[in-house]
């Protein structure tokens, strides 16, 4: 009889009967304040074999972090309502992956996520209210390892979680990754390298000889909505994508239709095309 030992850091928790090797797969989240999004991986290949994301249904319950927070401390279960909101957003994305792929959950045997600090806090279920006074410290800075099974995952119920480390106050796991994935951690020469994370909340990054700063803001009211008369979220309706083509002004809609305003990559793509066509300057001027 043959069968496949599944292991995970050096250490046995799965033996499955025949040959499954070529069946092992992880999901990868990005938890954001306003959407989430998930990925699953071939773990042999690494190849992406599908993608999937919805809006954060915690934004019935507030569209930024700090009105969230404000609901924790107002309702007596407001963290479990969080918590349990955005657990059920991640199994509904983990279903639709599996469902495209055409891949059994039993056989996703990983997990990462990375998101702000605040989202880091309500998938763990801690109170984030310390990130809501000065001076901001996060309850827990360091990697966190699950079993799915203690988070209620829907993937292999022995499987790992991964929940990356928060560098500062709102400088989150998001960031971390961003680190990673552009290797600034590693370039050591006299360049300054210069990485931008704008969603909801902003994130920038400056690397040079091994040394990273960074710095966090809300970048999310610039583009939807404050000092824009027209800003909204990246929803149907919002024009996400501009060109300028011979005098004419072309512009992509989120679900096709009337557009009902602009979300940020659209008004990043207006600033680029006017720059392009020379209709302003560096510094934004006409």
């Amino acid at each position: 009889m043959r069968l496949t030992a599944v292991v995970s850091d050096g250490k046995l928790f799965e033996v499955e009967g025949g040959d499954t090797r070529g069946n092992s797969f992880g999901v990868a989240f990005d938890i954001g304040t306003t959407s989430i999004v998930g990925i699953l991986v071939d773990l042999d290949t690494g190849q992406e074999l599908a993608t999937n994301g919805v809006l954060n249904p915690q934004i019935s319950y507030g569209e930024d972090i700090v009105t969230r927070i404000s609901f924790v401390q107002s309702h007596p279960n407001g963290l479990k309502i969080l918590q349990k909101e955005v657990i059920q957003a991640i199994n509904q994305i983990i279903k639709s992956l599996s469902g495209k792929a055409k891949v059994k959950t039993d056989n996703i045997y990983e997990a990462t996520f990375v998101g702000n600090t605040v989202m880091h806090h309500f998938l763990l279920g801690i109170n984030p209210l310390n990130l809501a006074i000065y001076p901001y410290v996060p309850a827990i800075e360091k990697a966190v390892r699950l079993k799915a099974s203690e988070l209620g995952i829907a993937i292999n119920q022995r499987g790992g979680l991964l929940i990356f480390p928060n560098v500062a106050a709102f400088v989150g796991g998001d960031t971390v990754g961003v680190i990673l994935a552009t290797s600034l951690f590693t370039r050591r020469d006299r360049k300054l390298r210069l990485a931008v994370d704008i969603g909801t909340n902003g994130e920038i990054i400056l690397a040079q000889d091994g040394r990273i700063v960074c710095a966090s803001s809300a970048a999310g009211p610039a583009f939807e909505g404050a000092r824009i008369s027209r800003g909204m979220r990246a929803e149907k309706g919002a024009i996400e994508r501009v060109r300028l083509r011979e005098g004419r002004v072309e512009v992509g809609v989120i679900a096709g239709g009337r557009p009902r305003g602009i979300c940020g990559s659209g008004l990043i793509d207006a600033v680029s095309e006017l720059f392009r066509e020379k209709i302003i300057d560096s510094s934004g001027r006409i």
